[in-house]
């Protein structure tokens, strides 16, 4: 069950992370709310489910639903990590907009560290 409703959660960040929208900010969203770093560690786990105790990591011993939240997983994060998305965002927005809103690129140096923190 743990495996079904995980596959789910990614696939609806995966959809979340499609939305190019500058006015909604989805995908910067995503990143202020930590998502790289679930990813991040929804990745590792998948990993480690096929690692032997003292071998090097080996695909061929993950189990087909780790490696489909895997490829959903990196999907997803390759959308809200996306760097012209940033640029789109910030020629489209005003002022009045942005307000105190971290700024988009900050956001994307902090979803990167997070994934990387997460093993």
């Amino acid at each position: 069950k743990r495996g079904k409703l995980r596959m789910i959660a990614i696939e609806t960040l995966g959809v979340l992370s499609e939305d190019v929208n500058p006015k909604r900010g989805t995908r910067l969203q995503l990143c202020e709310d930590g998502t790289a770093l679930a990813l991040g560690e929804t990745m590792i786990d998948c990993l480690r489910r096929g690692h032997e105790e003292d071998g090097p990591l080996v695909g061929s011993k993950c189990g087909d639903e780790d490696l489909e939240q895997l490829f959903q997983a990196l999907c997803t994060l390759s959308n809200i990590l996306d760097p012209t998305y940033e640029g789109t965002l910030s020629r489209s927005s005003t002022m009045a907009d942005v307000g105190d809103a971290p700024r988009p690129k900050s956001l994307l140096i902090k979803s990167c560290m997070q994934t990387i923190e997460s093993g």
